[in-house]
């Protein structure tokens, strides 16, 4: 006995599982630069003053891959001393952490984001209509 099977539609559904991937990707990038922006001002804020220096010294970038999917925001201090500032050193007062703290205080905010992310990426994914916004990597939804 042979039994046939037609199945219909997968390629509609391999295209909503890749529009899902290109905007989850293009929502979770744009929530990644806005935490790292309020990271970064949050370590400004934390970092010991004496000149400014090691304020001056505290930057904030997003890492990102497409097709691999890797999203990294990094925020660091080129400042030689910022180590000992974070974490004291020998013989010395303790340190005074600056990036630990600012991290800590984002983390709720964090979560959230990246979930509100998702939450929207799936919700635009299931509308299935899309249209470039303008700027390189940008995905809108067309509501019909």
């Amino acid at each position: 006995m042979d039994v046939n099977a037609k199945i219909t539609g997968v390629n509609e559904v391999i295209n909503k599982i890749q529009k899902f991937n290109d905007i989850a990707y293009s929502e979770l990038g744009q929530k990644m630069v806005e935490v790292v922006d309020s990271v970064m001002t949050d370590a400004k804020y934390f970092a010991p003053v004496d000149t400014g220096f090691l304020r001056k010294h505290i930057t904030g970038r997003v890492i990102s891959k497409i097709r691999g999917i890797v999203i990294i925001g990094r925020i660091r201090s080129s400042a030689n001393y910022s180590i000992y500032q974070e974490f004291g050193w020998s013989g010395k007062p303790e340190g005074h952490p600056f990036l630990y703290p600012a991290l800590l205080k984002n983390r709720a905010l964090m979560e959230e984001k990246f979930r509100r992310a998702m939450e929207d990426a799936i919700m635009k994914a299931s509308v299935g209509r899309y249209y470039g916004g303008g700027k390189k990597g940008i995905l809108t939804q067309e509501v019909i």
